[in-house]
């Protein structure tokens, strides 16, 4: 007699029993993502004189061979225990497996803070680094954005955008910076053209002179633009040095 016994083996089962009586019986064990419980299988001889498990001769008064086809998930032998690996058992969502590795991982990890990350521990590993002599402009910095309360990076570049912005308010940038001094001596009267657009932005007077400018013959007003080649003309009142702190547009 021939038979086949298919076996299910549920997360909720730890141990799986199974009689066998028959001839030639194949019996197929499937366990399901069950990775606490062992599977153990016993194969007993047949009873004296017969031989219901492929034994050597019938009625010969000896037991009978082991002999039943065991299979666990596809892996099969002819008895005792049947070692399965995460290869044998079906993957399911959140009943994956994990290496050894990964299990201390795992366990590590509490998703809490312990204490150990606090401004004084973060500033004595900062202060610990390597330092670092040339930013790149590709390198970056951490942030608070204020805006939304999250932690950010800037990078080096636009740090110094930002500061060059904000300077430029302050100072007159030098490569745009230059000076236009003026020595009156014997005359009072004192003319400049130059071949690009500029303006005059403040006027040095250490001798307290009475200064008046104008361009192309009409009153100029400190801060605006003065066209190419505009005749820029400067009147004082006595002799003495004045310099003309001007700067290109």
């Amino acid at each position: 007699m021939s038979s086949n016994i298919n076996i299910s083996v549920q997360e909720t089962l730890d141990t799986v029993s199974i009689g066998v009586s028959d001839s030639d019986l194949e019996v197929n064990i499937l366990v399901e993502e069950n990775t606490d419980s062992e599977v153990n299988i016993s194969i007993q001889d047949g009873r004296d004189g017969y031989t219901p498990i492929k034994g050597v001769d019938y009625f010969d008064g000896t037991n009978g061979n082991d002999g039943l086809s065991i299979k666990v998930n596809n892996v099969g032998q002819v008895g005792g225990n049947i070692s399965l690996t995460t290869d044998n058992i079906p993957d399911d969502t959140d009943k994956r497996y994990v290496t050894d590795a990964q299990l201390v991982v795992i366990s590590n990890t509490s998703g809490t803070n312990t204490g150990d990350e606090d401004a004084a521990s973060i500033g004595a590993i900062v202060n610990a680094a390597t330092d670092y002599t040339t930013p790149l402009d590709a390198d970056k910095i951490g942030i608070w954005d204020t805006a939304n309360g999250l932690l950010k990076s800037v990078t080096w570049l636009n740090i110094k955008a930002t500061l060059k912005t904000y300077f430029d308010t302050l100072y007159t940038p030098l490569s745009d910076a230059f000076d236009v001094g003026l020595n009156f001596v014997d005359v009072e009267t004192a003319y400049y053209k130059r071949n690009t657009d500029f303006k005059i932005n403040t006027i040095e007077n250490p001798n307290s002179l009475t200064v008046t400018i104008e361009v192309n013959a009409v009153a100029y007003v400190l801060g605006t633009t003065i066209n190419t080649y505009d005749e820029v003309t400067v009147d004082v009142d006595n002799v003495g040095f004045v310099v003309l702190n001007c700067e290109e547009v």
